[in-house]
């Protein structure tokens, strides 16, 4: 197959993400509280490595224990579910994260599927869904945050994501050196871009997912702020920890060819795994990805190459 690359306009963008308009005085910004943005357009974090967090009894049956957790992020109680499964060893670690609108319990089948392949896993609400409450903003009103150095609603996703990553390395069970993160669809791409801010991350997997193929419009600071939140200008800094990625060619959301076009972009040791499902694979994670699953997961913790 000949994958042909395109970069995405504004216009198409607005079709993945709804991006806004211009506000446009001078900005190249240093947030004091947690976040800046280079003149490349890349994020950055200074964060508290700190956590605080409850955990409560959920579920268990024969293959995992499953608990309810909730961590402190940026003002706001964010809800998960831990998934681990019963082993007398330490584990590495995923944090799983939904797709946009999707909530821990819809994600939780995939959550178990990954801890019976010898993980613990934790998977979240993002903000403004399920538990973990919060406003929802839309790209219009990132943008004017970004402008004036306010809490950026997709720089939160990363923040939040991260911090997810802290509660599971309290864990005795843990590796903590071996902790991966995982995403679908908008989860994917968030996914990449807290692998490349956060170099604790062993690596990561993005499931039905991509960039957003954005070259700059000659508009300095809208520019800035969509290639801040575009998993392109990261995936390359992954390297040298693996990026894998997991796409069906028939994807009703996220074309094949952006994804084929994002991998492209990432460094050696990546892997891209696809298939040609037809009927019961649209969109995300399906059970006709599990031996792809197992193999990219593998591949991420460098217990197989290509």
């Amino acid at each position: 197959m000949r994958i042909k690359k395109k970069s995405l306009g504004y216009g198409a963008i607005i079709i993945i993400i709804a991006v806004a308009g211009v506000l446009g005085y001078d900005y190249w910004y240093k947030n004091s509280h947690y976040w800046e943005v280079s003149d490349k357009g890349l994020l950055k974090f200074n964060i508290n490595n700190d956590i605080k967090f409850e955990s409560y009894p959920y579920n268990e049956n024969e293959y995992v224990n499953i608990t309810e957790v909730v961590f402190e992020s940026r003002g706001v109680n964010v809800y998960g579910l831990l998934v681990e499964p019963y082993s007398d060893f330490r584990l590495p670690g995923v944090v799983l994260l939904p797709g946009a609108g999707v909530s821990k319990e819809s994600e939780l089948g995939l959550a178990v599927t990954i801890a019976r392949l010898g993980f613990i896993v934790i998977t979240i609400d993002q903000r403004g869904v399920g538990e973990t409450k919060y406003f929802l903003s839309d790209i219009d009103e990132d943008y004017k945050k970004f402008t004036e150095g306010g809490d950026v609603f997709q720089y939160l996703l990363v923040h939040d994501a991260i911090k997810a990553a802290d509660v599971i390395r309290k864990n005795p069970k843990i590796e903590k050196d071996s902790i991966i993160i995982v995403g679908e669809s908008l989860g994917g791409r968030v996914a990449v871009i807290a692998a490349a801010i956060d170099k604790r991350f062993n690596g990561a997997l993005a499931i039905s997912s991509s960039g957003l193929g954005f070259t700059p419009k000659g508009d300095e600071v809208k520019d800035k702020f969509i290639s801040s939140i575009d998993a392109d200008k990261y995936i390359s800094l992954i390297s040298p920890k693996r990026i894998a990625m997991i796409h069906n060619i028939n994807d009703k959301n996220i074309p094949f060819e952006a994804a084929a076009n994002t991998y492209s972009i990432a460094k050696e040791p990546k892997l891209l795994l696809y298939m040609n499902e037809t009927e019961k694979c649209n969109h995300g994670y399906c059970n006709e990805m599990h031996d792809s699953l197992k193999n990219a997961l593998n591949f991420v913790m460098g217990n197989i190459d290509k």
